[in-house]
Formats: structure tokens, sequence, C-alpha cells
């Protein structure tokens, strides 16, 4: 990666960068002759990335460690190009914003919104697996492990993340400070990721409303001098209430159509809040 973080004024930063990234393929699995989805623009099971990116951040956060008040927007926005015929070309546009909102006595509402769109720009097949979009984890659905809100392959008999087009996910936070460095927290958050195609249109299906999976959950956190540690336990939360269903069948799928569901929750340890 070659860039430079430029000071455009007292809470603006540009960064603009060119990237190159090469990705070897490793311990696929999958049955003789069976094709994967991960090999999609990967020949030789090596995925290349080259691209340019901008990225704008306004911080208006009263302090990026232990936030109690203000807004945070950034946009990326990456160009993706061939060289010598392999890579991939793309527009890929990535916005967020955060806010955090005093409540008085130690308590913080914080929320989040994140969409994520990569525009393939005369491809005929999918984007590669490393540029695809993928949500779970500690710092976004919590109620999935990380990169586990997908669409997913069955390949030798485990399910595979394989990415999508488009995500788009938002959290809300309520934190309350407890004293002794010691914090609390409860959350709701809330994600989809739409499937690979080589479409331009197909991130759209994830502003669909209708098909974003929630998650709610607990928190604990302990002040340290690089940021908090956290612990998150999170559990999904089901959608079908259908008498006679299996209480496991009462959550959903795995976007994308696949006949699979995660575990219902899920524990996360990390340095750092969410967001």
């Amino acid at each position: 990666r070659l860039g430079a973080p430029l000071r455009l004024a007292s809470r603006w930063t540009a960064v603009p960068s060119y990237n190159l990234e090469v990705y070897q393929l490793t311990d696929l699995v999958g049955a003789p002759g069976q094709t994967l989805p991960q090999l999609a623009n990967c020949p030789s099971e090596t995925c290349l990335l080259s691209y340019l990116e901008q990225r704008v951040t306004w911080d208006g956060r009263d302090d990026p460690l232990n936030i109690t008040r203000g807004l945070y927007a950034a946009i990326s926005v990456q160009e993706g190009f061939r060289i010598g015929g392999d890579g991939y070309q793309f527009l890929k546009v990535l916005p967020e914003v955060r806010a955090f909102l005093p409540l008085g006595r130690g308590a913080v509402l914080a929320a989040r919104v994140r969409l994520g769109a990569l525009v393939p720009v005369g491809e005929q097949g999918p984007p590669p697996v490393v540029a695809l979009f993928t949500l779970g984890g500690p710092l976004s659905v919590r109620g999935y492990g990380t990169g586990r809100l997908s669409p997913m392959s069955l390949q030798d008999g485990t399910w595979v993340p394989t990415g999508g087009n488009g995500m788009l996910e938002g959290s809300l936070e309520l934190r309350q400070a407890w004293g002794d460095g010691l914090a609390g927290a409860v959350f709701l958050d809330a994600g989809n990721v739409s499937g690979a195609t080589g479409l331009p249109s197909a991130w759209q299906d994830v502003l669909d409303p209708s098909r974003l999976q929630l998650s709610a959950g607990l928190g604990l956190r302990y002040r340290t001098p690089f940021g908090p540690l956290r612990l998150d336990l999170a559990a999904r939360l089901p959608t079908d209430w259908s008498s006679g269903v299996a209480f496991s069948h009462r959550f959903p799928r795995v976007p994308g159509g696949a006949d699979h569901r995660e575990p219902i929750a899920a524990v996360h340890v990390s340095l750092g809040e969410a967001f």
C-alpha cells in the first residue's frame, strides 16, 4: 500500500492511496472436480486486487478511546483495475456514520450505520472472494462469529462463507459507566449481506429491510490505556413464531438461500469498542 494521510482541517482527514494485494488461497475444501465459489476470478488459487482508494473522515468525537459525545462520518471509495490481465475491475463504496449521545450519570447512547456496495465494471463473473463483504464478529453483528454472516457454500461437509457484493449493518448500544474502570452495555445489531455475482446492481438486495438479521446482547468493559477490554455475549433473534416450528428453525438461515443456520449465540473478547 502506498498512501499518506492529509489533514484537511481540524476534524477532516483524507487518505488517498494505491493498493496492490495478492492472496494465495490454501486449505480449500471440496470434492474433487467441484467448482468452488472462492476461486472465481482467482486463477491458480491466487487472487490479485489492484485499486486506488480515497478515504475521507470527519471526526467530531470528544475522545476516540473513551467516547461520550459527538459524531463521526467516513466514506471510502475504491476503483479496482486489472494489471496484465489479472485482477478485477470494480467500484467499491463504503459510507459510515456514528453518533454518540450522553444521557447523564455515565450513560451514553451510541449508534452506527454502515453500507457497502461493490459494483463490477465490465466483468463477467463474480468478484474475487477477498474483495467481497462478510459480516459478524466483535466489530459487527455480534450474534455471529467473525465473517459468518454471509452467503455460504457446503464444501466437503463444511459450511464456508463466500461473501457478497453488498452489505448493510447497524448497531444501537447503551453504555453505562460504573466506576473503577468498569462499564456495562446492552446492544442490538442488525445486518445483511447480498449474493456474489457479476451484476452491477446485485448489492442493492441489502436495501430490503425485511432481510436484516438481528442479534441482541450484553457486554462488560474494563478501561485500559489502550481502550476498553471488552467482553460481549450476543444471541441471534428468532423470526419465525409459527406454531409447531422447532426451536432451532425459528432463527433465520444465512443469507443467499443456503439451508444452513449458524449457532444461536456467540461470545467475543476484544480490545476497543465495537464502534
